[in-house]
Parts: structure tokens; C-alpha cells; sequence
């Protein structure tokens, strides 16, 4: 595990002073945790995307600002009731994979209302109430996973030039770029079996259906989609499953029957 995590935090005046607050508190338990609160009007207007009266740089400032946050392990991005219209666009934004991990921190905000984020580039979730070694050791899980499947491709390039060029029979070897940039992908991890992702018609929200029929539709949708997220996350492993979601182990495995989800869908072979 990494000796000391240093953290970026997307700031924003609107956030108000809990996020100082967090970052004291965590400060206060552990050195091996440094958050560093990043005021973005410092480099950008806040005023040019308005959301329920509430004023926000533009969308594009994640993407604008990326070469600030990459002296960062990882940025962690607040998520308040009124920033999460915001969030969401802002995420969207992002075309191309960032050399550091997004983490949401969120504040008063139900799980339901953030369960779309990770489909947009979160790759964690941190809470207030979090113990500092549980925080650690998901901070330090995303921050080694981003590693391991990106590689900026300028770097990649360049060990691919070093490695073909090498004289061999006193000869350089020339190679198609296509099949520099072949060899050098990560082979993927195979999966034993996967369930059909798609969602059943049954359970689309229908307007015209009453609220309490619609409401259950979406909540089922959440629990199946928050479970396998988590089954995804820990590679199948129920117990760490649970423990992320901060849920009983068999509460989660009550929830995994519920849905007919089977952990041993989500195990990697390698």
C-alpha cells in the first residue's frame, strides 16, 4: 500500500467551509492522507454556467484544469445537491482519459441521486463519516487500478520506439506503427461469464405507471446496478463487496439473491 496519498480537491466557493471541515478532520487522524484544496477561481471565472440560481465555472473546467491536478494521485470532486447537475456535465466534458483518478466526495446527497456518475468517469466514492484506513485503502485501490490500465500514449510511443529500434543481428527491425501500438496493449482479463447487461423492459419507468410502482422500478434498477459495480470493483469478492458499500456481508448477499446476481460472474481470470 502507498506510504502517503496526496490528494487534489476541486473547490468551489459554493461548496461551503464542511469541505474544510473534512479536510481538518482527516488531517487530524492521519499524515498519510494530504488533501489539498484547489480553489478553481484562482484560474477560473465562476460564473459562466448558472444551475438553479447557482453560478459555476464552465463545464470544460475539469478538462481545462487537468495539467494542475496531474501533480495530484488522485482529485476528489464534492458533490452537492445543487453542484450535481453541474458535476454531471462537467464529467461529461471529458473526451479523453486523465492521467489521475476522479473520486466523489459526496455531501447530503442520496445514493440514488449520484448512481450515474461512475458511468461518467468517478472511479470511487468517499464519505464524510469514512475512517481515515478505510479511506486510505480505497484512495490507494483506485490509484494503483487507474495505473495499471492507463499509460499516457507519448510514453507508450517512446518504450515502443526503444524496443524495436534495439540492433538485432545488427539490424534495426522496422515495424508498422500498428503493430507497435498491438503489442504493447495490456492483454485483458478474460471473464469466466457475464449476465446480459441490458436492461429488462419490464423494469423501464413508465410515467403514466403510479408513483409507487415507478418509484420500486427504480430503486430495483439502483440495487442491481449499485451491486454489480461493487462486484465489479473487488473482482467478484462478496466480502469486499459488502465492506465497500458499508453494507452487513449478508444484507449484500441478501441483495445479490434478490437480484439473481452471481459474484462468480465478476471473477477475473488472468
Amino acid at each position: 500500500m502507498r506510504e502517503k496519498i496526496e490528494c487534489g480537491i476541486f473547490f468551489l466557493e459554493s461548496f461551503g467551509s464542511w469541505v474544510d471541515e473534512f479536510i481538518e478532520e482527516t488531517h487530524r487522524q492521519t499524515n498519510r492522507i494530504q488533501l489539498f484544496k484547489i480553489d478553481v477561481q484562482q484560474f477560473l471565472p465562476c460564473n459562466d454556467f448558472e444551475v438553479g440560481g447557482h453560478q459555476f465555472p464552465h463545464p470544460n473546467a475539469l478538462r481545462e484544469l487537468a495539467i494542475i491536478f496531474e501533480r495530484y494521485d488522485c482529485l476528489i470532486i464534492p458533490v452537492l445537491p445543487e453542484t450535481l447537475v453541474w458535476t454531471r456535465v462537467s464529467l461529461a466534458q471529458i473526451t479523453h482519459p486523465l492521467q489521475f483518478p476522479l473520486i466523489a466526495l459526496p455531501h447530503h446527497v442520496q445514493p440514488l441521486a449520484f448512481m450515474d456518475l461512475a458511468t461518467l468517469g468517478i472511479g470511487e466514492y468517499v464519505f464524510e463519516q469514512d475512517d481515515v484506513s478505510i479511506m486510505r485503502i480505497r484512495l490507494s485501490n483506485i490509484i494503483e487500478r487507474h495505473k495499471a490500465v492507463y499509460t499516457p500514449l507519448h510514453k507508450v510511443l517512446r518504450k515502443s520506439q526503444e524496443f524495436f529500434t534495439t540492433p538485432m543481428n545488427n539490424e534495426h527491425q522496422t515495424i508498422p506503427l500498428n503493430l507497435v501500438m498491438e503489442s504493447t496493449q495490456k492483454p485483458k482479463a478474460t471473464r469466466k461469464r457475464r449476465r446480459s447487461t441490458k436492461k429488462s423492459t419490464s423494469d423501464k419507468v413508465i410515467y403514466s405507471d403510479p408513483f409507487q410502482i415507478a418509484k420500486a422500478k427504480v430503486i430495483k434498477e439502483f440495487e442491481k446496478n449499485y451491486v454489480v459495480h461493487a462486484l465489479m470493483e473487488t473482482k467478484g469478492n462478496i466480502c469486499a463487496a459488502a465492506q465497500r458499500s458499508h453494507k452487513h456481508r449478508r444484507a449484500f448477499w441478501g441483495l445479490m439473491r434478490k437480484h439473481e446476481i452471481d459474484a462468480e460472474d465478476y471473477r477475473v481470470e488472468t
